[in-house]
């Protein structure tokens, strides 16, 4: 199907998802009351996480129409540990516990091997197993600018699915094709984007909040990401992976179908991420494998330096044999393979860096 709906929010969030989704024919559309649904939010950093209310409001409503296999999963960059730790800081785990539904930690879950048909750039796919025994997985992504992808909307939420190594991997060998792979792989039932408030001018996370009171509701990730990419001010070809997954999959990105609120009145031009001039030029950054936390955590510590300086080299991601000594390693994963000056942390506080290269 290629219709959106888009609501703007005005009053209680269980009659906001009652009216957004009425237009798609409702949750009967996309679930039956036998089926084990698998809600996945972002909940990657507590910055700005899916909107617990609207969460709450799906749970609700699903079990109300008779739903009763119902749960919820994440996997967070970094340690189990530090997704537990998001869990209970960004309320979900909470959550959980008062609906009485599992809070999957796929950090902590089994890797089941999916061949990829005719992929892109990886044959096989890790995913978490609770993920693939779902009947039916709401996607419920936040709409971000990315430092890598530029937009982070429903297809790049479904990363979230990836076990372990995997996440990073998708850095190495070619984020966007990965993420293009991946959801012709794994296709959620109903995808609703939450824009009630946005991330801008950085992304996944550090950014500044905008509060555009907006849902986005559909079954196609490239029809919902071709809408949210216009209205944070993006020609949905800029988006690769959007524009990669709709030329495999042959879909027209300009032929979508929209009720609700019309996508040029919505629109709101995020302030988009400066890469030209957020990393100094005397920093040369040496990056293989490196997650999006790390990047967006180094891009962060760059804004704390002082002026130009010396060259400096800095590491980042796994694989590393050797790091020169006069080098900098930049996060848990660089730091294993340098015996000289570290920056430590899954992902470093940004303060680090400046403190690392003596800098008050």
């Amino acid at each position: 199907m290629d219709t959106v709906s888009i609501l703007k929010i005005d009053g209680d969030m269980i009659e906001s998802v009652c009216t957004l989704l009425a237009p798609l024919s409702g949750l009967p559309a996309f679930v039956k009351p036998a089926d084990r649904v698998l809600i996945k939010p972002n909940l990657n950093d507590t910055d700005l996480v899916t909107n617990i209310d609207l969460t709450d409001a799906l749970i609700t409503l699903l079990k109300e129409y008779g739903v009763s296999r119902i749960a919820m999963g994440e996997a967070t960059f970094g340690s189990a540990g530090m997704t537990d730790a998001l869990f209970r800081k960004s309320g979900y785990a909470e959550l959980a516990e008062r609906h009485g539904i599992p809070l999957y930690n796929f950090n902590r879950s089994q890797a089941v091997a999916v061949p990829v048909k005719d992929p892109l750039i990886t044959d096989t796919l890790h995913i978490a197993r609770e993920a693939l025994e779902a009947d039916a997985i709401i996607n419920l992504p936040v709409m971000k600018v990315h430092y890598a992808t530029k937009a982070t909307l429903a297809m790049k939420n479904l990363k979230g699915l990836l076990v372990g190594e995997e996440k990073p991997r998708f850095h190495d060998i070619g984020l966007n094709e990965a993420i293009a792979d991946l959801n012709r792989t794994i296709k959620p039932t109903l995808n609703i984007i939450d824009a009630t408030t946005c991330m801008e001018r950085m992304g996944p996370k550090g950014g500044d909040l905008v509060r555009l009171g907006l849902l986005l509701a559909g079954d196609s990730v490239a029809h919902i990401d071709s809408a949210g990419a216009r209205i944070m001010g993006y020609d949905p070809h800029e988006i690769k992976h959007l524009a990669l997954y709709a030329e495999r999959q042959g879909i027209d990105l300009t032929a979508i179908n929209t009720v609700g609120e019309n996508i040029g009145a919505a629109a709101y031009p995020l302030k988009k991420i400066d890469l030209d001039n957020a990393i100094p030029p005397h920093i040369r950054v040496h990056a293989r494998g490196a997650c999006s936390a790390c990047m967006n955590d180094l891009i962060l510590s760059c804004s704390f330096l002082a002026g130009d300086g010396a060259p400096i080299d800095i590491y980042m991601g796994a694989g590393w044999e050797t790091i020169p000594p006069d080098a900098v390693a930049f996060g848990n994963c660089a730091a294993r393979s340098c015996a000289g000056r570290c920056v430590k942390g899954c992902p470093p506080v940004p303060f680090l860096l400046k403190k690392v290269l003596g800098q008050k």
